[in-house]
């Protein structure tokens, strides 16, 4: 086991044992629960980087987030991104973050 992973599993014991809620993200929870992807859904593989990384919320995250929709303006499903993470945020409870994603939406295609 690597040091990733042996740390990812004690932070999840640690959480457990206090009884708080977590959820792990990123490249890790992609290599354990992940399903491959292949080239010619690129598209919704961005949908999907947009949904992680407004889920995370960390402003490197949102400068990526930018990124994205600036190279994709009317290319993104908004219908499925919003379907998706208004769950998970309403588990993180942070309904900002939808906010902050339709802001940032408007700000990128004007």
């Amino acid at each position: 086991m690597n040091e990733v992973i042996r740390a990812a599993t004690q932070l999840q014991a640690v959480c457990e044992t206090n009884r708080w809620r977590s959820c792990l993200i990123g490249g890790l929870a992609l290599q354990r629960w992940g399903e491959p992807r292949v080239p010619h859904v690129a598209e919704f593989a961005l949908a999907h980087r947009v949904l992680l990384k407004a889920f995370a919320a960390r402003p490197k995250d949102w400068l990526d987030v930018e990124g994205i929709m600036i190279r994709q303006t009317g290319r993104l499903d908004w219908t499925y991104i919003r379907r998706q993470l208004r769950p998970l945020v309403e588990l993180k409870e942070a309904p900002g973050i939808m906010d902050e994603l339709e802001r940032r939406r408007g700000d990128c295609e004007r």
